[in-house]
């Protein structure tokens, strides 16, 4: 567990550089694409011009193609919009502190459902490990969002895990939700489907919806 903190604690100084050093290309159009929405404009076909705000420029897009680089659904662009305007150097180191965030909740979470403190030492030790592979560099360095899913699929199945009387249908809500943001997680609704988990199903449809 020591050297695993010790891994991780190098691995932040390492972000934490690439934060101040890189762009963040996803995290720009994820930006750019909340402010055009925000703005009343289309996210994904929009054609900044002279005397526009340049905060709805982004950068690394090409001024001949018809489609922005925004890759974000509507609902994630909706989540991060309240987010919007506020100046995108602190967005970046905000987003960065985010990220490790998310996935430390997200161990907490599974190591609360490991069963044996044996076990919830080896889900830390190898949460930890991955934030020195080559993966996380560039989840961090692009500023992408995948762990936001990993930590709501977490929540879901701690939800789960519980056994109250309402798990399944929270469990499905945080599911569906997850599934708005994240368009191809409707795969993971299969398994429910089949094995006719109709509470965890509307719980999903639900939180789609919302």
């Amino acid at each position: 567990m020591a050297a695993a903190l010790l891994v991780a604690f190098g691995a932040l100084v390492v972000d934490f550089g690439n934060t101040v050093e890189f762009g963040g290309a996803d995290l720009r159009n994820r930006v750019v694409g909340s402010r055009l929405l925000v703005s009343g404009h289309d996210p994904y076909h929009f054609k900044w011009r002279q005397g526009m705000s340049e905060r709805l420029l982004d950068p690394n897009g090409s001024p001949t193609n018809p489609i922005t680089l925004t890759t974000a659904t509507p609902a994630l662009l909706t989540l991060q919009a309240p987010f919007a305007w506020i100046d995108y150097k602190i967005l970046r180191v905000g987003w960065l502190a985010a990220q490790w965030g998310l996935l430390l909740l997200a161990l907490a979470l599974f190591s609360r459902m490991a069963g044996t403190p044996a076990k919830a030492r080896a889900v830390w030790i190898s949460g930890l490990l991955v934030t020195a592979s080559p993966f996380w560099r560039l989840h961090v360095e692009r500023g992408q969002v995948i762990i936001l899913f990993v930590f709501m699929l977490a929540a879901a199945a701690w939800v789960l895990h519980r056994h109250s009387r309402h798990s399944a249908a929270i469990a499905g809500v945080i599911l569906g939700f997850t599934v708005a943001l994240r368009p191809p997680m409707i795969f993971i609704l299969l398994p429910m489907a089949i094995f006719r988990e109709w509470r965890l199903l509307k719980g999903a449809a639900a939180g789609a919806a919302a």
